[in-house]
């Protein structure tokens, strides 16, 4: 008898016309390795891996592979902890991405750690439009910039729903660096205990605390200027650049010298619906022309705004009420300022009220929360939703024309309406979209998308 896995590839196949070639390839039973997965992999196809340690260091090309944990087909988060790439015997970055122009490439839930290097020691993106969701990036370290994730020539990564944790640098951009010329969207991600830091006094405890958490140690003596110990912006060339930070939850980071939480250097950055709490020096800073950030908390910090930052209009400044931030749980709390207090032209959350600020919703109908946004930028190789799969209309002839959606066996199970379709009552999984002349339609900030679709939770 054919293994499952290879009965599964044949029927995609047989059922699909485009892509043809779709398959799910399974790491370590079809093949051992993640990284030779990739090697074997084609646009379209899924890398699945199932829970272990993987000593390795993988590279994605912009071929629009789709590499992801067992998370991504039952939402469950224990996958997440459970399925780890660090590198082992072979030190460096631990994921690289080096795509160019529009090309994308997909990292799903994967607990990412232990990477080191000059720059980018979790995540290193040369480039391209990786969309880079639900990890946990944690204890990574650089000698020079990017902790935790590096964005760098050019790229436009979109960076959703994770944890990025305990990622040092010795210089710039503890938790994410964003370089010159770099368009990326890093929203609703929780960014806690990143450190641009060289020295470290025994037994400092910082300026104060934030909701039961202790600060940082600020400012120290070390041989660098170090900054940005959350996220780093910086344009020194002048390129043209479209960062977007939203929606973010940023806490107990810290900088030798500025912007513990954030720090932007002579950038164009969007900063919208952020709390920053517990960071030192400061918890925004701003070096260059004048920054107005709009719709954010910035709390209990060493100093909360600094430089040219300038707080714009819906700016608060109180106490964020997470559930339990000594236990690393930034979820808001009843009663929090930050409820219904993020930009009113942000799209509204998904139980219909006004936008939250930070990573997490807070539910105020009483539903279970999911983990990350309701629809997700979609790419060439996949389009990822949670809960609303929009399709457009025929852009060529105008018309409104439907469209199947297909399980992994080929098997129909809806069939979609021009417009926007409620894909919440399928269970998480990869499906497949046969089109009848509709296209997907591009959501703000989205690039195109094509026929794979990944239904999460």
């Amino acid at each position: 008898m054919r293994p499952m896995h290879l009965l599964l590839a044949a029927a995609l196949c047989a059922a699909l016309a485009a892509p043809a070639s779709a398959r799910i390839i399974h790491v370590p039973d079809s093949v051992a390795t993640i990284r030779a997965a990739i090697s074997a992999a084609h646009s379209g196809d899924t890398v699945l891996a199932d829970t272990g340690i993987y000593e390795e260091r993988i590279e994605l090309r912009g071929h629009g592979v789709t590499v992801a944990s067992r998370f991504l087909l039952t939402g469950d988060r224990s996958f997440i902890t459970n399925t780890v790439i660090q590198p082992g015997a072979s030190p460096g970055t631990v994921v690289s991405f080096f795509e160019a122009g529009d090309s994308t490439d997909v990292l799903a839930g994967f607990t990412i750690r232990n990477g080191s290097g000059t720059n980018g020691g979790g995540i290193h993106c040369w480039g391209g439009s990786a969309l880079i969701r639900d990890n946990i990036i944690e204890d990574n370290f650089t000698t020079a910039d990017g902790g935790g994730v590096m964005i760098q020539f050019g790229a436009k990564p979109t960076v959703v729903g994770n944890v990025i944790r305990r990622n040092r640098t010795n210089i710039w951009g503890g938790g994410v660096y964003v370089h010159d010329g770099c368009s990326p969207v890093v929203e609703r991600n929780v960014i806690y205990d990143n450190g641009a830091i060289t020295d470290r006094p025994a037994g400092f405890t910082g300026p104060g605390t934030c909701c039961g958490r202790v600060l940082g140690p600020g400012a120290t003596a070390g041989g660098y200027d170090c900054r940005g110990g959350g996220v780093l912006v910086t344009n020194y060339t002048g390129a043209p650049m479209a960062p977007i930070v939203v929606n973010n939850t940023i806490d107990g980071n810290e900088a030798q010298a500025s912007g513990g939480g954030i720090y932007v250097n002579h950038a164009p950055a969007d900063v919208r619906n952020n709390i920053v709490t517990a960071s030192a020096p400061a918890g925004v800073h701003t070096d260059g022309p004048e920054l107005t950030i709009a719709y954010n908390d910035a709390w209990g910090n060493g100093t909360n705004i600094s430089g040219s930052t300038r707080e714009g209009q819906g700016s608060i400044s109180a106490c964020p009420m997470y559930a339990d931030s000594a236990g690393d749980d930034f979820h808001l709390q009843a009663g929090s300022p930050c409820i219904d207090a993020g930009d009113p032209a942000s799209p509204p959350d998904p139980d219909s009220t006004r936008a939250d600020m930070g990573a997490f919703w807070f539910f105020q109908t009483g539903a279970a929360e999911p983990g990350s946004p309701v629809v997700t930028p979609a790419s060439r190789a996949a389009t990822i939703v949670w809960g609303v799969l929009h399709l457009g209309v025929d852009s060529k002839q105008n018309t409104e024309c439907g469209a199947e959606l297909l399980d992994a066996g080929g098997r129909r199970v809806m069939t979609l309406a021009p417009g926007a379709n409620d894909v919440s009552r399928l269970s998480p999984g990869i499906y497949f979209l046969k089109d009848e002349g509709g296209r997907l339609k591009d959501e703000p900030g989205s690039r195109k998308a094509v026929r794979k679709v990944i239904v999460a939770r």
